[in-house]
């Protein structure tokens, strides 16, 4: 059984002596295993915030899973399931998105990528994600 180990930015308020409340980001380890061989579903539904850069996530399959704000840069998608997956503010810079399965214009619209985003051929028209914030 393979593992992968993804790392998720989680805020944190503490109050200091006054009442104030300061917000803390910590990045906490997400080791999730699939479930089988290619196109295995993963058990760790939720990836939000996840920071998967440059992995190799070919053939997995994300269906429904939350991806939100996730940092996919770089990430090899080759043939990944994205049906129903939640893609809101995931970044994509240089993504390679080719024959991903179940990718809509819809999911596309709420990330962000670069012109290094290789998109999926299937289904045709397609269109870039917005570019990313600098």
């Amino acid at each position: 059984m393979d593992s992968l180990r993804l790392y998720r930015r989680d805020s944190h308020h503490r109050s200091h002596g006054s009442g104030n409340l300061h917000s803390t980001v910590v990045s906490t380890a997400i080791e999730f295993h699939q479930c089988g061989a290619p196109q295995s579903i993963i058990c760790e539904k939720n990836l939000s915030h996840a920071n998967a850069s440059f992995a190799n996530l070919q053939e997995v399959n994300f269906q429904e899973a939350n991806l939100q704000g996730a940092q996919l840069q770089g990430v090899d998608l080759l043939e990944a399931q994205l049906q129903g997956a939640q893609l809101q503010g995931a970044n994509l810079q240089g993504a390679n998105l080719t024959d991903v399965r179940n990718l809509t214009q819809a999911q596309l619209n709420t990330t962000c990528g670069d012109e290094n985003t290789k998109l999926p051929t299937i289904p045709e028209g397609l269109t870039s994600p917005p570019l990313c914030p600098k």
